[in-house]
Protein backbone atom coordinates (compact mmCIF):
# COMPACT_ATOMS: atom_id res chain seq x y z
CA UNK A 1 0.00 0.00 0.00
CA UNK A 2 1.56 3.26 -0.58
CA UNK A 3 1.66 5.98 1.45
CA UNK A 4 0.94 9.59 0.78
CA UNK A 5 3.74 12.51 1.11
CA UNK A 6 1.96 14.79 3.17
CA UNK A 7 3.25 17.92 3.49
CA UNK A 8 5.02 19.32 6.45
CA UNK A 9 3.39 22.78 6.78
CA UNK A 10 4.43 22.67 10.54
CA UNK A 11 7.75 22.88 9.72
CA UNK A 12 8.05 25.01 6.75
CA UNK A 13 5.60 27.32 9.64
CA UNK A 14 8.74 26.93 11.96
CA UNK A 15 10.99 28.04 9.35
CA UNK A 16 9.20 31.05 8.05
CA UNK A 17 8.87 32.05 11.65
CA UNK A 18 12.45 31.43 12.69
CA UNK A 19 13.43 34.03 9.51
CA UNK A 20 10.82 36.32 10.67
CA UNK A 21 11.82 36.74 14.27
CA UNK A 22 15.59 36.41 14.03
CA UNK A 23 16.61 37.00 10.54
CA UNK A 24 18.65 39.81 10.84
CA UNK A 25 20.45 38.45 14.02
CA UNK A 26 21.06 35.35 11.55
CA UNK A 27 22.74 37.83 8.95
CA UNK A 28 24.21 39.38 11.43
CA UNK A 29 26.13 36.05 12.56
CA UNK A 30 26.52 35.25 9.26
CA UNK A 31 28.35 38.33 8.32
CA UNK A 32 31.15 37.32 11.43
CA UNK A 33 31.78 34.01 10.45
CA UNK A 34 33.05 35.42 6.72
CA UNK A 35 35.43 38.10 8.41
CA UNK A 36 36.81 35.32 10.70
CA UNK A 37 37.03 33.20 7.71
CA UNK A 38 38.82 36.03 5.60
CA UNK A 39 40.88 36.47 8.56
CA UNK A 40 41.72 32.69 8.84
CA UNK A 41 42.34 32.77 5.42
CA UNK A 42 44.77 35.45 5.62
CA UNK A 43 46.54 33.77 8.20
CA UNK A 44 46.77 30.89 5.88
CA UNK A 45 48.21 33.09 3.00
CA UNK A 46 45.36 32.48 0.80
CA UNK A 47 44.77 36.37 -0.10
CA UNK A 48 41.78 35.30 -3.20
CA UNK A 49 39.84 33.26 -0.76
CA UNK A 50 40.12 36.20 1.74
CA UNK A 51 39.05 39.03 -0.50
CA UNK A 52 36.48 36.11 -1.34
CA UNK A 53 34.88 36.10 2.16
CA UNK A 54 35.30 39.40 2.61
CA UNK A 55 33.36 40.17 -0.31
CA UNK A 56 30.75 37.69 0.96
CA UNK A 57 30.92 39.79 4.51
CA UNK A 58 30.22 43.36 2.73
CA UNK A 59 27.31 41.46 0.62
CA UNK A 60 25.77 39.75 3.22
CA UNK A 61 25.90 42.35 6.39
CA UNK A 62 25.71 45.25 3.88
CA UNK A 63 23.04 44.96 1.02
CA UNK A 64 20.06 45.86 3.48
CA UNK A 65 21.54 49.39 5.00
CA UNK A 66 22.79 49.82 1.30
CA UNK A 67 19.28 49.32 -0.16
CA UNK A 68 17.49 51.77 2.43
CA UNK A 69 20.38 54.04 2.17
CA UNK A 70 19.96 54.22 -2.16
CA UNK A 71 15.91 53.95 -1.59
CA UNK A 72 16.25 57.14 0.86
CA UNK A 73 18.65 58.82 -1.63
CA UNK A 74 16.53 58.39 -4.66
CA UNK A 75 12.98 58.88 -3.05
CA UNK A 76 13.64 61.94 -0.33
CA UNK A 77 16.75 62.83 -2.25
CA UNK A 78 18.53 62.66 1.35
CA UNK A 79 22.16 60.88 2.27
CA UNK A 80 21.26 59.48 5.53
CA UNK A 81 24.04 57.44 7.52
CA UNK A 82 22.98 53.53 5.86
CA UNK A 83 24.62 55.30 2.52
CA UNK A 84 27.37 56.80 4.67
CA UNK A 85 28.56 53.63 6.00
CA UNK A 86 28.28 51.32 2.69
CA UNK A 87 30.67 54.61 1.07
CA UNK A 88 32.45 54.10 4.09
CA UNK A 89 33.12 50.46 3.86
CA UNK A 90 34.01 50.46 -0.13
CA UNK A 91 36.74 53.41 0.21
CA UNK A 92 38.48 51.41 3.72
CA UNK A 93 38.31 48.13 1.22
CA UNK A 94 39.36 50.02 -2.38
CA UNK A 95 42.72 51.88 0.02
CA UNK A 96 43.13 47.51 0.99
CA UNK A 97 41.33 48.27 4.44
CA UNK A 98 39.09 45.62 3.93
CA UNK A 99 38.81 44.29 7.52
CA UNK A 100 38.19 47.52 8.46
CA UNK A 101 35.38 48.30 6.41
CA UNK A 102 33.76 44.55 7.17
CA UNK A 103 33.84 45.49 10.81
CA UNK A 104 32.04 48.83 10.28
CA UNK A 105 29.92 46.72 8.42
CA UNK A 106 29.61 43.78 10.94
CA UNK A 107 29.17 47.16 13.87
CA UNK A 108 25.87 48.29 11.98
CA UNK A 109 24.85 44.89 11.11
CA UNK A 110 24.88 44.41 14.93
CA UNK A 111 23.38 47.51 16.27
CA UNK A 112 20.38 47.27 13.36
CA UNK A 113 19.64 43.86 14.77
CA UNK A 114 20.00 45.31 18.68
CA UNK A 115 17.24 48.02 17.56
CA UNK A 116 15.03 45.08 15.54
CA UNK A 117 14.77 43.16 19.00
CA UNK A 118 14.25 46.05 20.96
CA UNK A 119 10.88 46.99 18.65
CA UNK A 120 10.11 43.32 18.51
CA UNK A 121 10.08 43.40 22.51
CA UNK A 122 7.70 46.88 22.62
CA UNK A 123 5.44 45.56 20.08
CA UNK A 124 4.99 42.16 22.20
CA UNK A 125 4.56 44.38 24.99
CA UNK A 126 1.69 46.59 23.77
CA UNK A 127 0.02 43.13 21.70
CA UNK A 128 0.20 41.51 25.74
CA UNK A 129 -1.59 44.33 27.23
CA UNK A 130 -4.32 44.66 24.55
CA UNK A 131 -4.85 40.89 25.06
CA UNK A 132 -6.31 42.31 28.76
CA UNK A 133 -8.78 43.97 27.22
CA UNK A 134 -11.92 41.80 26.50
CA UNK A 135 -13.95 41.60 23.39
CA UNK A 136 -17.03 41.20 24.73
CA UNK A 137 -19.79 42.07 28.02
CA UNK A 138 -22.78 40.94 29.67
CA UNK A 139 -25.22 43.50 29.24
CA UNK A 140 -27.88 43.87 32.04
CA UNK A 141 -31.56 45.05 30.67
CA UNK A 142 -34.32 44.79 32.75
CA UNK A 143 -32.61 41.29 34.61
CA UNK A 144 -31.90 40.22 30.60
CA UNK A 145 -28.33 38.66 30.29
CA UNK A 146 -27.02 39.98 26.13
CA UNK A 147 -23.59 39.66 25.12
CA UNK A 148 -22.50 42.77 23.36
CA UNK A 149 -19.26 44.03 22.13
CA UNK A 150 -17.25 46.33 24.77
CA UNK A 151 -17.40 49.25 21.95
CA UNK A 152 -20.89 49.24 21.87
CA UNK A 153 -21.55 49.92 25.92
CA UNK A 154 -22.25 53.54 27.09
CA UNK A 155 -22.18 55.16 29.97
CA UNK A 156 -25.04 53.91 32.90
CA UNK A 157 -25.11 50.69 30.95
CA UNK A 158 -24.71 47.77 33.33
CA UNK A 159 -22.93 44.98 33.09
CA UNK A 160 -22.66 41.78 34.69
CA UNK A 161 -18.69 39.85 35.41
CA UNK A 162 -19.40 36.50 36.91
CA UNK A 163 -16.32 34.81 38.97
CA UNK A 164 -12.90 34.39 37.35
CA UNK A 165 -14.20 36.63 34.02
CA UNK A 166 -12.25 40.18 32.93
CA UNK A 167 -13.98 43.21 33.85
CA UNK A 168 -14.62 44.65 30.37
CA UNK A 169 -15.72 48.28 31.35
CA UNK A 170 -14.68 50.97 33.75
CA UNK A 171 -17.15 51.51 36.15
CA UNK A 172 -18.71 51.42 39.66
CA UNK A 173 -19.96 48.24 41.82
CA UNK A 174 -23.56 48.51 42.19
CA UNK A 175 -24.25 44.81 43.30
CA UNK A 176 -22.42 42.36 44.96
CA UNK A 177 -18.65 41.88 46.85
CA UNK A 178 -15.36 40.50 45.34
CA UNK A 179 -11.82 40.02 45.59
CA UNK A 180 -10.50 41.79 41.98
CA UNK A 181 -6.60 41.03 40.76
CA UNK A 182 -5.74 44.84 39.67
CA UNK A 183 -2.27 43.60 38.70
CA UNK A 184 -3.05 44.93 35.25
CA UNK A 185 -3.58 48.76 36.09
CA UNK A 186 -1.35 48.77 39.43
CA UNK A 187 0.62 46.43 39.44
CA UNK A 188 -0.20 44.98 42.79
CA UNK A 189 -0.24 41.07 42.77
CA UNK A 190 -2.54 40.85 45.91
CA UNK A 191 -6.10 41.06 45.06
CA UNK A 192 -8.43 44.09 46.17
CA UNK A 193 -11.51 43.59 48.05
CA UNK A 194 -14.09 45.88 46.18
CA UNK A 195 -17.51 46.32 47.23
CA UNK A 196 -20.74 48.30 46.69
CA UNK A 197 -19.62 52.19 45.61
CA UNK A 198 -15.99 50.88 44.78
CA UNK A 199 -14.76 51.57 41.29
CA UNK A 200 -12.93 48.69 39.03
CA UNK A 201 -11.03 49.29 35.73
CA UNK A 202 -11.33 47.34 32.24
CA UNK A 203 -8.88 44.55 32.34
CA UNK A 204 -8.97 43.14 35.80
CA UNK A 205 -10.08 39.93 36.92
CA UNK A 206 -12.75 39.46 39.01
CA UNK A 207 -12.46 36.69 42.14
CA UNK A 208 -14.96 34.35 43.41
CA UNK A 209 -17.84 36.77 43.57
CA UNK A 210 -20.63 37.97 40.90
CA UNK A 211 -20.08 41.92 40.51
CA UNK A 212 -22.91 43.51 39.00
CA UNK A 213 -21.23 47.34 37.62
CA UNK A 214 -22.14 50.58 36.18
CA UNK A 215 -20.21 51.57 33.20
CA UNK A 216 -18.71 55.15 33.81
CA UNK A 217 -16.57 55.09 30.83
CA UNK A 218 -16.73 54.34 27.30
CA UNK A 219 -14.06 51.78 26.26
CA UNK A 220 -11.83 54.24 24.22
CA UNK A 221 -11.66 56.49 27.58
CA UNK A 222 -10.58 53.42 30.15
CA UNK A 223 -7.07 53.55 31.70
CA UNK A 224 -6.45 50.15 30.28
CA UNK A 225 -7.12 51.97 26.55
CA UNK A 226 -5.28 55.16 27.79
CA UNK A 227 -1.88 52.84 28.96
CA UNK A 228 -2.07 51.05 25.45
CA UNK A 229 -2.29 54.57 23.87
CA UNK A 230 0.65 56.09 25.90
CA UNK A 231 2.67 52.83 25.06
CA UNK A 232 2.29 53.72 21.55
CA UNK A 233 2.65 57.08 21.46
CA UNK A 234 6.39 56.30 23.49
CA UNK A 235 7.09 53.55 20.61
CA UNK A 236 6.85 56.36 17.92
CA UNK A 237 7.95 59.58 19.60
CA UNK A 238 11.21 60.10 19.10
CA UNK A 239 13.09 62.10 21.85
CA UNK A 240 14.54 65.41 21.26
CA UNK A 241 17.82 64.04 21.80
CA UNK A 242 17.25 61.66 19.23
CA UNK A 243 15.83 64.14 16.46
CA UNK A 244 18.92 66.41 17.11
CA UNK A 245 21.20 63.49 16.45
CA UNK A 246 19.12 63.04 13.10
CA UNK A 247 19.69 66.58 12.16
CA UNK A 248 23.26 66.77 12.71
CA UNK A 249 23.55 63.25 10.78
CA UNK A 250 22.06 64.25 7.74
CA UNK A 251 24.81 66.96 7.35
CA UNK A 252 27.68 64.67 8.72
CA UNK A 253 26.80 62.20 6.35
CA UNK A 254 26.75 64.28 3.44
CA UNK A 255 30.13 65.45 4.42
CA UNK A 256 31.66 62.04 4.85
CA UNK A 257 30.51 61.17 1.88
CA UNK A 258 31.86 63.73 -0.17
CA UNK A 259 35.05 63.57 1.86
CA UNK A 260 35.14 60.08 1.34
CA UNK A 261 34.86 60.00 -2.22
CA UNK A 262 38.11 62.55 -2.81
CA UNK A 263 39.86 60.64 -0.59
CA UNK A 264 39.16 57.70 -2.92
CA UNK A 265 39.65 59.56 -5.81
CA UNK A 266 42.13 62.28 -5.85
CA UNK A 267 45.54 59.97 -4.81
CA UNK A 268 44.66 57.75 -7.74
CA UNK A 269 44.43 60.91 -10.21
CA UNK A 270 47.83 62.14 -8.59
CA UNK A 271 49.66 58.70 -8.55
CA UNK A 272 48.94 57.77 -12.26
CA UNK A 273 48.87 61.67 -13.81
CA UNK A 274 51.64 62.36 -16.33
CA UNK A 275 52.94 65.03 -13.91
CA UNK A 276 52.52 63.02 -10.67
CA UNK A 277 55.22 63.47 -7.55
CA UNK A 278 56.34 60.43 -6.30
CA UNK A 279 57.54 60.05 -2.70
CA UNK A 280 61.02 58.53 -2.63
CA UNK A 281 61.73 58.25 0.70
CA UNK A 282 64.44 60.78 0.88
Amino acid sequence: MTELAIPNDRARWSFSDIWEKHGAAIITALCLLFILLAWWAGRQNMPTAEIILFILAYVVGGHQKAIEGLTTLFKEKDLDVDLLMVVAAIGAASIGYWMDGAILIFIFSLSGTLEDYTMEKTNRDIRSIMKLRPEEAVLLENGVERKIKVEALKKRDVILVRPGDRISADGIIIGGYSAINEASITGEGIPADKKKGDEVYSGTINGQGALEIEVTKPSEETVLSKIIHLVQEAKNEKPPSQLFVERFESIYAKVVVLVAILLMVLPRIYSTGPGAIRYTGQ
